[in-house]
């Protein structure tokens, strides 16, 4: 597992991007788009997502306690 604990991500668009088995635990993704992306089996434990989208992400299964989603949207189209 890559260890992104911590990590601040603002303003991007991620596309056709794999970050599978990654740690985002107390992670801030602020304005970021994950298209085509995936996520699964990543930890979001105590992250904090704002303004952010899913579109056509694979994130199955993920996990994400405590986790805090403002302003998020989730799309397969």
């Amino acid at each position: 597992m890559v260890d992104l604990r911590g990590i601040e991500l603002k303003n991007l668009n991620l596309t056709d991007f794999d970050l599978s088995y990654c740690c985002f635990d107390f992670a801030l993704l602020n304005n970021v788009v994950f298209d085509k992306t995936g996520l699964q089996y990543s930890s979001f434990n105590n992250a904090q997502f704002q303004k952010c989208s899913l579109l056509n992400v694979q994130a199955s299964p993920i996990s994400a306690f405590n986790s805090s989603l403002n302003a998020y949207s989730i799309t397969d189209k």
